[in-house]
């Protein structure tokens, strides 16, 4: 994802990728040398650096708290990849500092620019098909081979808190304030994390069930998907990649389709648009205006890490868990 972040704001005119930090400067180097910047292994070395305005976190997880932090201290902006914490406690930590700050913090919770997913709220929020009663989101996949890190779900947050967060925040978003959390879990035995898990989410008025798993086997394509209920129709967006990963792109799915009460199905073509490109120029248009990002909101990525956080605590208390 550093990788990623990097290429974006490279690709801006009004951006030039300065410094880039990782722990091996071996694993910077390349990347480095790609966009012609300089790799460092001292991260106090970037955020000393005046010239350096913006900062994206996209260290592992544990990190990420004190990363953000100290670079929002510094006078940064920073954008830091979800999660932004593995507990409330830091996160709130971070969004207090970035209070205090006149620095502009987001979380990268990129769904939020992803076309599809995006036509999908605008349609639900219009009304047009009334109120949403109830919605399905699911995130499947093979099991990551590129990190180790994988196989410690104590520093990645296991699945619910680095995949299913995604599809948290969007219920969130579409659904509103959660207000409890059932959830249950398949323990994989090479990671020792519940790897394949239902959630059930309970709004005012509604509920929404997640499903996420990193256990699928080696045939099986990346696939993404979200359904929605609503009082007078029903919306599906479906998403099938070429191979397992999300970057692979699109081979099969349902695309996006709405089911009104009176009338034919239809379905919904919406331009394609890199969703982590237009995060980028996104965080970087707040940079730029002082404005302090709407699209998603250090609460949001807040909110979504308190379900999440739920939802990891029903699965050991095989209880319902509420969300305040």
């Amino acid at each position: 994802m550093g990788e990623t972040h990097a290429r974006c704001y490279a690709a801006l005119r009004e951006a030039v990728v300065a410094k880039i930090y990782a722990p091996s400067e071996t694993r910077a180097m390349l990347l480095a040398e790609e966009l012609d910047a300089a790799c460092t292994d001292d991260i106090d070395e970037v955020l000393s650096d005046e010239s350096i305005q913006v900062v994206s976190v996209c260290l592992p997880t544990p990190q990420h708290p004190e990363a953000a932090t100290k670079a929002l201290e510094a006078g940064k902006h920073v954008l830091c990849e979800k999660p932004l914490a593995l507990s409330e406690e830091e996160g709130r930590h971070v969004f207090a500092v970035a209070e205090r700050s006149d620095r502009t913090l987001m979380v990268g919770h990129v769904l939020r620019f992803w076309p599809e997913y995006i036509e999908l709220h605008r349609l639900v929020s219009s009304g047009e098909l009334g109120r949403p009663v109830t919605g399905f989101a699911s995130r499947r996949s093979t099991f990551p081979t590129w990190s180790e890190l994988y196989r410690n779900p104590e520093l990645t947050g296991g699945t619910v808190l680095d995949l299913q967060i995604h599809d948290l925040d969007v219920l969130n978003w579409i659904f509103g304030e959660a207000g409890w959390v059932q959830a249950e879990g398949v323990e994989n035995p090479g990671s020792r994390g519940r790897d394949h898990n239902v959630i059930t989410v309970g709004y005012e008025g509604a509920f929404a069930v997640a499903e996420g798993s990193i256990m699928m086997p080696p045939s099986y394509p990346f696939s993404a998907t979200l359904r929605v209920l609503c009082e007078k129709g029903f919306v599906e967006y479906g998403f099938k990649a070429v191979g397992s990963g999300v970057e692979t792109g699109a081979a099969s799915g349902t695309g996006l389709i709405v089911y009104p009460e009176e009338g034919e199905p239809r379905s919904i073509a919406v331009e394609q648009v890199d969703p982590y490109q237009s995060q980028i120029d996104y965080f970087v248009e707040c940079v730029r205006h002082r404005t302090r990002p709407e699209r998603v909101s250090p609460q949001d990525a807040l909110s979504a890490l308190r379900v999440a956080l739920a939802a990891g605590e029903s699965m050991q208390r095989g209880a319902r868990i509420s969300v305040s």
